[in-house]
């Protein structure tokens, strides 16, 4: 049995919860990488625009009238701003991974693919018999 006193299913549950904020995360890195290379698409196309000339931005829902000249820095700026999160959310990305790594061995699971049940089937009377947790 796992230690701590913990359930087997209180422990997959776990395991599931951490797997569940690592997809999240990755989710949301490609929706910021995304939304970076539209940015930069724009800002190349603005930047062979005369400074005087209307452009228009959705800001919240709403259309909004501006120059070139008026918006280039702020999508500048919103480039860098979505550069920074998309780091900090790699960074959190690692560190996930690097706890769930860690659950993993702590309570000793193995997660199953749909060939593993056949080679545990020819690997079962081999192997001795070790307490742990099995994922699918």
């Amino acid at each position: 049995m796992a230690d701590k006193g913990k359930s087997p299913e209180e422990i997959v549950a776990g395991f599931n919860a951490l797997r569940n904020e690592q997809r999240r995360l990755a989710l949301k890195i490609s929706e910021m990488e995304v939304d970076q290379n539209e940015h930069k698409i724009v800002v190349d196309a603005l930047g062979k625009i005369e400074d005087d000339r209307k452009c228009f931005r959705l800001i919240n829902g709403v259309l909004v009238e501006r120059t070139v000249k008026e918006v280039r820095p702020q999508l500048l700026q919103s480039l860098e701003q979505l550069g920074e999160a998309i780091r900090l959310h790699n960074e959190a990305l690692t560190r996930k991974g690097t706890e769930l790594n860690d659950y993993k061995e702590k309570y000793n699971i193995r997660v199953r693919n749909a060939g593993d049940e056949e080679q545990e089937k020819q690997e079962a009377p081999k192997a001795p018999q070790q307490a742990g947790v099995l994922v699918n």
